[in-house]
């Protein structure tokens, strides 16, 4: 029983080295497409635009879910640029706070419009 558990968490730590891994040593440009890919680009903007229409967007479940993962994509992004050293440290800061922010934002949504259903 003990090895199954011994090669079961080895598997399981391999796989997610593996993911971090390719994360980690992926090119800006595939960065910048999976922003672009998606409409999740909009939502950025609108963050920095106008508060007002963000609210809107971010009622539907649909909008919330890409806001999420857009916001992953900017944490990735800041990752990027924080190991390469090339841009300067308080845009870093302020991308990865705008993520964090609009993670916790549309996390807390999605959480609390299941739950009143």
């Amino acid at each position: 029983m003990e090895w199954i558990l011994t090669v079961a968490a080895t598997l399981y730590l391999s796989y997610f080295g593996v993911l971090a891994h390719r994360r980690n040593t992926q090119p800006w440009e595939r960065l910048s497409a999976r922003l672009r890919s998606e409409e999740v680009a909009e939502i950025f903007i609108a963050v920095k635009t106008a508060g007002e229409h963000l609210r809107v967007r971010l009622n539907s479940r649909s909008g919330l879910r890409a806001a999420y993962r857009g916001a992953g994509i900017a944490l990735e992004m800041a990752d990027y640029a924080e190991r390469r050293g090339t841009v300067d440290r308080g845009l870093v800061a302020a991308l990865r706070e705008d993520g964090m922010q609009i993670r916790r934002l549309a996390l807390k949504r999605l959480l609390f419009k299941t739950q009143a259903r």
